[in-house]
Formats: structure tokens, C-alpha cells, sequence
């Protein structure tokens, strides 16, 4: 199986886990005994069963189902375009097919059951009482700064979650050391807060 993204290799056990849900759905398609409708079901809820052992499943308020995949550290609009190429990567079920639609209205329904409600940020986020800012880097990183120093923290740390944004550019944490390479000293971000 291929990497999920351009920097994020699948473990070895969530790989396994993968290619057995991908055989078992092959395997449910194939059946000639059974009904259209109930390989749809069968299909959905191996997925379903997949995506929970793997990632969680969230709301907001508007409400917009969204998924948070625990391997790119990442959150995915059910709905969208880029969260229907994870569900071909990781089960081959074309976006075009029944059992995708089949599977999107089993999703939206879990979700909208059981999901539990939070905040999707974009962009930043500044916890007052902490007094922290988090400034996500449009991929699977936050740059947490705070009085004790800048670290980079994976999406979902501390239960902040941020969506990415296909029309921006994925950026990386400059070297910040205080030897003269860096753009400039930790200190001098610090003294800003």
C-alpha cells in the first residue's frame, strides 16, 4: 500500500488492518447470494468498523460531519473531495459507485448519532487562560508557542484540531536556534506573546 501523503508512511499494523478490510469487501462484493442492497450494508459497515479503529469521528455545531484520521493527523469533511480519495486508497471504493454513496448516508448518520461536538480551526487558535497560540501548518502540524519555548506538536494535540485548506501551501517550522541560522530568536517570538 502506497503512503497516505508525501510524509506519512501507513504502520505496519494499520496496513495489515487495511488490506483485510479491502479483501473482506472484494470477497462481499463478489457474493452472488446475496442482495445488492445488503453488500452496500455489509460494505458500509466494514468500513465504518475500519475507520473507528483508526481515526474518530466528529461534529460541529452547523452541523458538518468531519473525520480525523489518526495516521496523517488529519481531518476530512465527509463529504468532500478529499476525504472520497481516502475511501478509494484505503477500501478502493470508487466515489462513483453505489456502495460509496451507500457508505457517505451510513457515515452521516453514525456520525450524526454518535460523534462527539467540537471546534474545527483553520488557521489558529490562542488557549487565554494557558496563555499559548497554536498555528497550524496546513498539513498534520501545529507550531505551539508558549512562555516555555516553540515545539511542533502533531494536529489533534491537546484535543485542537485543524482542518486543512486545499488553497494553502503546507509550511514548516524555520530553525529558530539562537546561533545566528534561524530567522530569528526563540526569545524575541516569546517576548511577543
Amino acid at each position: 500500500m502506497p503512503k497516505t501523503d508525501k510524509n506519512t508512511e501507513i504502520p505496519a499494523s494499520t496496513r495489515h488492518v487495511l488490506e483485510t478490510a479491502k479483501t473482506r469487501i472484494r470477497s462481499i462484493q463478489l457474493k452472488r447470494d446475496v442482495s445488492q442492497e445488503e453488500k452496500k450494508k455489509r460494505v458500509s459497515e466494514t468500513a465504518l468498523e475500519v475507520l473507528r479503529k483508526i481515526g474518530t469521528f466528529y461534529q460541529t455545531k452547523a452541523p458538518a460531519f468531519y473525520y480525523f484520521d489518526s495516521i496523517q493527523k488529519r481531518i476530512f469533511k465527509i463529504r468532500d473531495s478529499e476525504f472520497k480519495y481516502l475511501l478509494n486508497q484505503y477500501f478502493e471504493i470508487n466515489g462513483s459507485t453505489d456502495y460509496y454513496k451507500y457508505l457517505i448516508e451510513e457515515l452521516s448518520s453514525y456520525v450524526s448519532k454518535h460523534a462527539e461536538e467540537v471546534k474545527i480551526r483553520t488557521f489558529s487558535h490562542y488557549d487565554q487562560k494557558n496563555n499559548v497560540l497554536y498555528v497550524h501548518n496546513n498539513g498534520s502540524k501545529i507550531v505551539r508557542i508558549a512562555e516555555s519555548g516553540i515545539a511542533e506538536v502533531e494536529n489533534g494535540y491537546a484535543g485542537i484540531i485543524f482542518e486543512s485548506k486545499s488553497s494553502f501551501e503546507e509550511w514548516h517550522l524555520a530553525d529558530l536556534s539562537e546561533d545566528g541560522r534561524g530567522t530569528a530568536g526563540k526569545s524575541d517570538l516569546i517576548g511577543m506573546l
